[in-house]
């Protein structure tokens, strides 16, 4: 009886080791191409906020409206103009009075651009910086603006 289980056990004991070993290796892959995945989408956002770090400019800009999107977090439009030409930007936020009293309608604001594609963009909110919801790998300096002291307010 022992050497019947003997012989019927210990191949099916070698395959669920094997199996083990498959499913171990899998997920090791699984976990590379995870990381992978993240990595590269890091680098294509990233990319972006290099190259308009790199190639920044500044202009005056308009917030046109705001809206809510969940858990807290608006989306601010803004207008501003390039070469004659008009531009719309986003930015992600959290409230604050300016949004809630609609007191930022209208007001003026600096936007950095991209002298190569103004259509990467961004805005400088003053003393409401703060509360900006986006995570940014790669500041962009403000006061390399003439108009810097105009909205440090």
């Amino acid at each position: 009886m022992i050497i019947i289980l003997l012989v019927l056990g210990l191949p099916i004991l070698a395959l669920i080791i094997q199996f083990k070993k498959e499913w171990t290796i899998r997920k090791k892959i699984f976990g590379v191409l995870i990381i992978l995945f993240f990595l590269g989408m890091g680098f294509i956002s990233s990319k972006g906020e290099y190259e308009l770090k790199s190639n920044c400019k500044f202009t005056k800009g308009v917030v046109k409206g705001f809206e809510y999107k969940r858990y807290g977090k608006y989306s601010l439009t803004y207008n501003f103009y390039v070469n004659g030409r008009k531009y719309t930007g986003k930015t992600a936020t959290h409230s604050f009075n300016c949004l809630k009293n609609k007191a930022c309608l209208g007001k003026e604001f600096l936007i950095a651009y991209s002298d190569k594609d103004p259509e990467n963009n961004e805005i400088y909110l003053g003393r409401f910086e703060r509360h900006k919801a986006s995570v940014k790998f790669f500041d962009i300096n403000w006061r390399e603006s003439d108009l810097y002291y105009l909205f440090a307010y």
